[in-house]
């Protein structure tokens, strides 16, 4: 009989998919990662926040795992997100209170263990990239480090490769009912890093954006600067070159973007930033999310977002939580698969739409803020206070949001959404 769940991609949606089939008996699971190991490290991560939405998620994977208790450790609460403008214009503060903030690596890394927790049922392969897929043989081409062909034949196969994912790749080309939409972020980004409680009068409960700079503060007590390369930035900020010249402009852009931040970091972090990977993406939209009754997309292969929505790891541990679920309900996986992707694929969309147009923002939506903070009594709560604000400790569907959103907004020509 084969009872093999097979998972491509060793990330939170990976991992927490694992857990999912798991809590629902099944004991063969392996998850695929072409990475040699899983490096935890902050220095390889960045900052993210976790909502209710993703520590409820992840709560309901965890069960009654000693790690369960561990989720409310996990993270500095974030009270509010200032933006600031110019030399030091507060243009718009976030108040919330429910967010924490952590890195990839860390909520990574405690979903990791709770799968090696697992009496052995779930098995990590490092060092195997996926290649491709054969739905008709319902096969799963992986390549390990040795360059060896290997062939997997699973019962179910889940895609959580990430936004440029091989298994969706090879999905579309089969299936002509899998469509795919992608745009670029028009950004990238790279990460300093501080050492452990640097003298800084910023406050470690506030996240600050000044001037495309996203500056916040680890538990562990270091804090970091995600700093924005867009098309038009200086060249230097892209550069693996950590020659004095470089060092020195970096430490005067700083110095004139925010000079707090610059503050934080040591000289030898500011050369240490010229080493550090720059990380980019894309916005992912997909018609479907379960494929054949045998492939399921989930995590920033199904709805890949954008930093600034603040719901990448969230709605890839919800996407998790909502699989488990769906098995729940029924003995049959193929059910299951279709009741996931019912009950998935309009929030899934909406979380695509929320992503684009923050890709995307236009002067119609600056007015559109402008006009919906003057007329909150009104207008009701932002769709910032519904995602990570006071009024995300009940949590609500993305498409509910768009919903309410769009509502908001049609008045003022609606939100800058994709076109179909």
């Amino acid at each position: 009989m084969n009872d093999l769940i097979l998972i491509v991609g060793g990330g939170p949606a990976g991992y927490g998919s694992a857990l999912a089939f798991h809590n629902n008996g099944y004991k063969n699971i392996v998850v695929v990662e072409g990475r040699p190991d899983m490096n935890f490290d902050l220095e390889n991560s960045y900052p993210v926040g976790l909502n209710v939405r993703g520590k409820n998620s992840m709560k309901y994977l965890f069960q009654k795992s000693d790690l369960a208790k561990e989720l409310d450790n996990l993270g500095l609460r974030v009270d509010e997100w200032k933006i600031i403008v110019g030399p030091n214009i507060n243009v718009a503060n976030f108040q919330s209170g429910l967010v924490f903030g952590t890195s990839r690596a860390e909520v990574t890394q405690i979903l990791y263990q709770e799968t090696q927790r697992r009496n052995g049922d779930i098995k990590i392969l490092f060092d195997h990239k996926a290649k491709s897929c054969d739905m008709n043989k319902r096969e799963v081409l992986c390549v390990n480090k040795a360059r060896e062909e290997i062939i997997f034949k699973p019962k179910c196969l889940v895609a959580a490769d990430g936004y440029r994912s091989k298994i969706r790749e090879s999905l579309v080309s089969q299936d002509s009912s899998l469509k795919v939409q992608q745009w670029p972020w028009l950004l990238k980004f790279r990460v300093l890093l501080s050492d452990v409680e640097p003298k800084t009068d910023l406050n470690p409960h506030i996240h600050y954006i000044q001037n495309q700079i996203y500056t916040s503060k680890f538990a562990n007590g270091r804090w970091s600067a995600g700093i924005s390369i867009k098309d038009n930035a200086p060249d230097f900020l892209s550069s693996t070159d950590s020659s004095n010249s470089n060092v020195e402009a970096l430490r005067q852009y700083l110095k004139k973007l925010f000079p707090k931040c610059l503050d934080l970091f040591s000289s030898e972090e500011l050369k240490r930033y010229f080493s550090r990977s720059t990380f980019s993406g894309a916005v992912v939209k997909v018609s479907k999310l379960v494929i054949g009754d045998w492939a399921v997309l989930l995590g920033d292969a199904a709805h890949s977002a954008f930093p600034a929505t603040g719901e990448g790891i969230n709605s890839a541990v919800e996407d998790c939580m909502i699989l488990q679920k769906s098995l729940e309900k029924t003995s049959s996986l193929e059910e299951g698969l279709k009741l996931f992707n019912t009950e998935r694929i309009a929030d899934a969309n909406a979380l695509s739409d929320l992503a684009y147009a923050a890709t995307r923002p236009t002067f119609k939506g600056s007015i559109q803020m402008m006009m919906l903070g003057l007329f909150k009594k009104f207008t009701g709560p932002s769709k910032e206070d519904l995602l990570f604000g006071k009024e995300s400790a009940f949590t609500k569907r993305y498409s509910e949001i768009v919903e309410h959103w769009k509502q908001q907004t049609n008045w003022l020509g609606g939100p800058n959404f994709p076109k179909e």
